[in-house]
């Protein structure tokens, strides 16, 4: 988020998600200020970034306030005392605000099962578990 800030010092951050593609895992980071919508791809191990968009006329959305949300492996690991989701690893998380609301999103997946658990983030509560066949 450091890497999205310092290139882009005005804009606010709408979501972050950690994916596997492009050789490995990276962050695609979501933002914007009142003129532009912006998305960075960085690689999660070199920083490197992948891809960097941006998009003119940007309609109001709600801003991701990190100031209060639990660190990633602290929402994983809530997300790991679900039963559906026993013995697995997650795939990809992401972090978004939505309905007033700062929400993890925890994806798994198992043979062609896809779990999704959504998870507030400055609480901890379980908000949805949805499987997916």
């Amino acid at each position: 988020m450091k890497i999205f800030n310092q290139t882009y010092p005005d804009a606010k951050i709408e979501s972050v998600d950690l994916e596997t593609g492009l050789g490995g895992l990276y962050y695609d980071i979501d933002g914007f200020d009142s003129r532009n919508e912006y998305e960075l791809k960085i690689d999660a191990t070199t920083k490197e970034i992948y891809a960097n968009e941006f998009e003119r006329n940007k309609n109001t959305d709600e801003i991701l306030d990190l100031s209060s949300v639990m660190d990633p492996s602290e929402a994983i690991a809530i997300a790991l005392q679900v039963p559906e989701v026993q013995g697995l690893a997650p795939t990809s998380w992401s972090l978004d605000a939505d309905y007033g609301m700062q929400i993890y999103e925890i994806e798994f997946k198992q043979k062609y099962t896809e779990i999704d658990i959504k998870i507030n983030a400055v609480n901890g509560d379980i908000l949805e578990v949805k499987i997916d066949d």
